[in-house]
Parts: structure tokens; C-alpha cells; sequence
């Protein structure tokens, strides 16, 4: 059976072997999906990307502009908590290298009121 870590580095794997060109690429692509998920979405959980995934910020703009809600996950004590994320939030970068929006707190429950 195959586990999260077998799946996660193998992910991290095929990751590592894309040139810059495919990531950016790849999060165009993703980008240019949303407009016909953020048609039904009030709310949708989402996630600042780090330099090796695909860019996520494009993708969120196009949420934002689409009329969602868009949060994002923060970790508060060592446990997951999610933000409120708009264009030009003001980041912080964590220990391990992820960007995190600085400001109000929804508690972990606001992830089961996304679409």
C-alpha cells in the first residue's frame, strides 16, 4: 500500500526534475482553470506556493477577482490555522521556507465553510 510519504516524495521527486519554464507554466494552467470553479465558490482554502510548486499567486488573484473569499493556512503554535488572503498581503516566511499573510486569525474550523 502505498502511504502520504511513498506519494510525497515521489511528488517532490518529478518536482525537482521541471525547469523554471514548466512551474511557471503549470500555474498559469491552474490559474486559467479557476474562472470556472470560482463561478459556484463563495469560500475557497488555497495556499501561498513555495519556490519549487507551481506559483499559486496568480491563482488566487484570479479567485479574488472572480468574487471569492480565498484563505490560506497559517500555522499558530504548531498547529494549523487559516488567514484571509488579498492581493498584496503583507507575508512572513516561516522556518521551513513557506510564506504566510500576517493578520486576523479564523480559527481551524474556517476551512469547513469553504466551497
Amino acid at each position: 500500500m502505498t502511504t502520504k510519504d511513498d506519494l510525497r516524495r515521489a511528488a517532490l521527486r518529478r518536482r525537482s526534475g521541471r525547469s523554471a519554464s514548466e512551474i511557471r507554466s503549470a500555474g498559469s494552467a491552474i490559474a486559467g482553470r479557476a474562472s470556472a470553479f470560482a463561478v459556484r465558490a463563495e469560500r475557497v482554502a488555497a495556499f501561498l506556493s513555495t519556490p519549487t510548486e507551481p506559483p499559486t499567486r496568480q491563482l488566487l488573484a484570479a479567485l479574488l477577482n472572480a468574487g471569492c473569499e480565498v484563505i490560506v493556512p497559517v500555522v499558530v503554535g504548531g498547529r494549523l490555522d487559516w488567514t484571509p488572503y488579498v492581493v498584496g498581503s503583507r507575508v512572513r516566511t516561516t522556518e521551513p521556507g513557506v510564506d504566510e499573510p500576517v493578520g486576523e486569525r479564523l480559527g481551524r474550523r474556517a476551512l469547513t465553510e469553504a466551497d
